[in-house]
């Protein structure tokens, strides 16, 4: 089955939103907390059109999306895949892409806020750990992480 990564289009806006609740209830969070977090975890269609967001794409269904927000600091703001679909290698899949877009618009590093329970796959993907931020409304400290998008440069013998 093949797996695309297509811009995604401000009617997706709900989708995506629902998307991003649903794979944060794979950490095990109780229905409240993801009710108190789903306005903070919604996806406007004018956030679409400002910013690099790719749906992910299993045949013609949507299993996840990523955003990329271009600023001061450049930010992975969003990666979420359905928790039917966590496990098949698809979020590597999306870091692959994250890399290679981001290479395309000159990106060189993204900083992210980590779930906890996902710093491990970023870490994985060599992201490294420079700092923690205070979640309100998660009432908890977030792993700050930094994502290199190009590949260390290899040091070349004469």
């Amino acid at each position: 089955m093949p797996l695309t990564f297509t811009p995604s289009l401000p009617v997706e806006a709900p989708i995506l939103s629902e998307i991003a609740i649903r794979s944060k209830g794979h950490w095990g969070y109780s229905a409240e907390q993801l009710g108190s977090w789903r306005e903070g975890l919604r996806i406007e269609p004018a956030y679409i059109e400002k910013n690099l967001v790719r749906s992910i794409r299993l045949e013609k269904q949507t299993i996840g999306f990523f955003a990329i927000v271009k600023g001061c600091p450049d930010l992975l703001d969003h990666l979420w895949i359905l928790p039917s679909h966590i496990g098949n290698g698809y979020g590597s899949r999306a870091i692959a892409t994250i890399k290679d877009l981001c290479i395309q618009n000159k990106i060189t590093d993204l900083l992210l806020l980590s779930d906890p329970h996902a710093e491990t796959f970023y870490l994985r993907h060599g992201a490294t750990r420079v700092g923690e931020v205070y979640s309100a409304a998660q009432d908890k400290m977030l792993p700050q992480l930094s994502l290199p998008t190009l590949a260390p440069k290899q040091n070349k013998r004469p």
